[in-house]
Parts: structure tokens; sequence; C-alpha cells
């Protein structure tokens, strides 16, 4: 595990986790592991992220540009999203822990780096494997970007 180490060697806790969640099967092994760090007081702050499709910026090369059709859409990919963090925040409050839930839309791997660097996580815990099996096979999976782009460490849950 990747425990930070304080100035004598020794292992302390760490911070702040980022777990990106796609409500797959993967997504949850990793969000129960962080529930875990943070049961065991390994972990001081879990963040679940769902980062959604911003149909706006993408959606117009499909000829998909009407706004009414533009915002009834995003609309359902938003309450789908929030969907996935209302189910993904049960095993915390089960356990009567804390946690963060956050939902923004854009590209996944990159959101998810961003928002974990400009926050200041120690650490992201990520599934393996999401959903989208077809853009995995065409443009490789959101896992393997964010362990490409990420500066902090990324621990993948199979």
């Amino acid at each position: 595990m990747f425990l930070e180490k304080n100035m004598k060697g020794e292992s302390k806790m760490l911070k702040k986790l980022l777990v990106p969640t796609d409500g797959s099967d993967s997504a949850y092994k990793a969000i129960y592991y962080a529930r875990d760090l943070l049961k065991h007081k390994i972990a001081e702050e879990v963040v679940i992220l769902h980062v959604g499709p911003a149909i706006g910026e993408n959606w117009g090369f499909y000829g998909l540009s009407k706004v009414d059709f533009e915002l009834k859409y995003q609309c359902v990919l938003d309450d789908a999203g929030k969907r996935i963090l209302r189910l993904a925040r049960e095993p915390f409050e089960k356990e009567g822990l804390p946690v963060e839930t956050v939902y923004l839309c854009g590209d996944l791997a990159e959101t998810i780096v961003n928002y974990a660097e400009e926050n200041d996580f120690k650490a992201i815990i990520i599934g393996n494997k999401g959903f989208s099996k077809i853009a995995e096979l065409l443009l490789g999976s959101v896992c393997d970007r964010v362990i490409r782009l990420a500066k902090i460490p990324v621990m993948v849950i199979r």
C-alpha cells in the first residue's frame, strides 16, 4: 500500500482519497476498498467523483446540436450521475462514515486527474474496468489514462 511516511520513516494516514465511479462493479470494489481504508483509519477523507459527459462540447459533431435536445439529455445524464453517487454513498452511510460526493461533466480521465490535482488529493483509487467496453477497445480505458496523466499515486482495484 502507498502510505505516506513522516520524517522518521513511520507510516502515517493518507489524508485525502479520490474514488471515481461510473456505477460499474469494478468501481464499487474501489468504493468498498476506500470505505475500509476510512473505517480502519488509514484514510482521513474520501471523496467519490462521478464524471458525466458534457453533451454541449461534443454532441454537435453528431448532428445533435439543438439546444432543447442538449438540455433535455444533459438533465437525463445528470440524474443518472446523481443516482450513481447516491448509491455510492450507501456503504459509507451504513457504517456511519463521512463521505463527500461530487458530480462534474467533461472528459472522464482528464476531469478526474484535474480535480485530484486542484483539490490536493493524496491518491486516486479506481476500478480497473468500467461500463464503456467499446470505447475501451478503441481508445483505451479510463483507468489507463488516469494512470498515465496523474501525478499522484493511483491504486487500481480489480
